[in-house]
């Protein structure tokens, strides 16, 4: 959960200050492009790849504290909210920097794509490992 909360406390933030800035309005239809689809496909549970997380997102180590769960709760509906905001944005010409680097954008409408994805692999990795004890 500490490793989802730690995406949440960089994508959240970036994600609004797009929005709120944004250049362009909505467009008719999004398009995913080559690097965000990558990143995307690359996170879908249903495919067997060993992603190893990034130093400065890996919980390992990390104290988890007992509001862990509600945080995510929390960042899951800040998320709907910037979901439902992005409604007036050009999901293919508002771009986004990842968490890895500033210097790569991704379309917004990748980035959600993308971190609907992320979630999901680590929630289905998470029971998983619930499912084996």
């Amino acid at each position: 959960m500490k490793h989802l909360n730690l995406y949440g406390d960089y994508y959240s933030p970036e994600i609004a200050e797009r929005i709120k800035t944004r250049k362009f309005s909505i467009d008719r239809i999004f398009k995913s492009g080559i690097i965000g689809n990558y990143f995307t496909k690359s996170m879908l549970p249903r495919l067997i790849l060993k992603n190893k997380t990034f130093k400065d997102k890996n919980p390992i180590g990390r104290m988890l504290s007992k509001n862990a769960i509600d945080r995510f709760i929390s960042q899951q509906t800040e998320f709907t909210k910037l979901l439902d905001k992005s409604k007036s944005v050009s999901l293919s010409r508002t771009k986004t920097a990842i968490s890895i680097s500033q210097f790569i954008k991704l379309k917004l409408g990748d980035n959600f794509r993308f971190i609907v994805a992320h979630n999901e692999r680590n929630l289905v990795q998470a029971k998983t490992a619930i499912d084996k004890f």
